[in-house]
């Protein structure tokens, strides 16, 4: 008896699994799957009259057996009385019956929007990249072996406005941009001097000023005022222009808040209120370059170059100046409160009003500088050169700390009350 009732079982799950292979195959054609999805929905409009006819079943016989269950004989004796009875029943059995059937429909229909949305979402993703693969496709598009300056412009915009759309390549986005930058922006090479015709004077006319190239200054304004934000930009991600050549670049109130310009050419460049807060630009070349009113807090400027640059009000407070070449800069009204200044060049620079409380100016070149009403109280003046500095007063250098060490002209060692220093 044990045996056959083993074979049978045996049989019948060999029975069932030979079943559920040969549907799963069926359903695996394109033929057994249209009709597959015929038959469920054949079977899902079976379960909803199903579940409409147990419902009506329901609401028929359900009251009848809970006003016999729960409410006296003597009520019920009053074949009126029971009516009404079932009857509030019924209704409120309808409604929870009408809210249980609400709820489905909410929930079906959430599933739905949110299968659109999925779907609507996918579809964009795959546009944006489409839009994305054709924008860098015109970032590099050449003509007679140069480059198409106007469809590698239109390419650009389009990054933007990508960039603008999805924020969660935006990042991409600007690391593509700023790598062509750094390929792109080189030295132009200079054209051979010419001799001038016998008889003739050399030409006197001063060379013109220097300026990036269309589709590179594109990229850099595109970089300046690109939106910003943790939705947007990894918080360590810096923008990355070291060693690129930007010679006359207009960044006014670019946003470059920590970027790495290192050894970056930015002679004559204009960076009005630039947003250079922790920039690391050590051996950057900044000669002559306008960052009046710009915003360097907590920079790096190690050894940087800044001969001749405007620095009229602007915010070096924290700034690390370390043997940087400040020579004839205008530093008028400059915020450099507790600035690394160490060794730093400053002959001959404007540092009248400045606020340099606090700065480090051990070993200093001031020689020549203007130091009109410049704020010195608490700076460090070690070993700092003051030699013909001028508009110098006895109180500014007094308000200093270890001004006692630092070197001054004969005249005004007298006036400090400081011996004459050994021959």
């Amino acid at each position: 008896m044990l045996q056959q009732l083993k074979r049978w079982l045996n049989e019948s799950l060999e029975s069932l699994r030979q079943t559920l292979e040969s549907f799963a195959e069926w359903t695996g054609t394109p033929d057994g799957k249209a009709r597959f999805g015929r038959l469920q929905s054949v079977v899902g409009f079976i379960a909803v009259l199903a579940l409409i006819g147990a419902s009506v079943a329901a609401l028929y016989h359900l009251p009848s057996w809970y006003v016999n269950e729960n409410v006296g004989p003597r009520v019920l004796r009053s074949p009126l009385r029971a009516f009404e009875l079932e009857n509030e029943t019924r209704k409120t059995l309808t409604q929870i019956i009408l809210g249980i059937f609400g709820l489905l429909v909410l929930y079906f229909t959430w599933r739905r929007v949110k299968a659109g949305d999925k779907t609507a979402a996918v579809a964009e993703q795959g546009h944006l990249t489409d839009r994305y693969t054709k924008a860098i496709e015109q970032l590099g598009k050449l003509e007679n072996g140069e480059p198409n300056i106007e469809v590698r412009l239109g390419g650009i915009y389009a990054l933007e406005r990508i960039a603008y759309d999805s924020p969660r390549d935006q990042q991409t986005i600007m690391e593509v941009l700023c790598a062509y930058v750094r390929r792109n922006a080189v030295p132009t090479p200079a054209p051979p001097a010419s001799e001038p015709p016998a008889g003739e004077s050399p030409d006197e006319t001063p060379p013109a000023k220097e300026k990036p190239r269309i589709d590179i200054q594109a990229i850099l304004t595109v970089i300046g005022r690109r939106q910003r934000g943790n939705r947007r930009e990894k918080e360590s991600y810096e923008i990355d222009l070291s060693g690129a050549y930007l010679n006359g670049a207009q960044l006014y109130k670019a946003h470059l808040e920590g970027a790495l310009l290192n050894e970056a050419h930015l002679e004559g460049a204009y960076l009005s209120e630039a947003r250079l807060e922790g920039a690391l630009l050590n051996e950057a070349h900044l000669e002559g370059a306008d960052l009046s009113f710009a915003h360097l807090e907590g920079a790096y400027l190690r050894k940087a170059h800044l001969e001749g640059a405007v620095l009229l009000n602007a915010h070096l407070e924290g700034a690390v100046l370390l043997n940087a070449h400040l020579e004839g800069a205008d530093l008028h009204n400059a915020h450099l409160e507790g600035a690394g200044l160490h060794e730093a060049h400053l002959e001959g620079a404007v540092l009248s009003f400045a606020h340099l409380e606090g700065a480090v100016l051990s070993g200093a070149h001031l020689e020549g500088a203007v130091l009109f009403e410049a704020h010195l109280e608490g700076a460090d003046l070690s070993g700092a050169h003051l030699e013909g500095s001028r508009n110098l007063t006895v109180d500014q250098v007094k308000s200093a700390k270890n001004w006692e060490t630092a070197h001054y002209s004969p005249d005004f060692r007298r006036q400090l009350g400081l011996p004459d220093p050994p021959a």
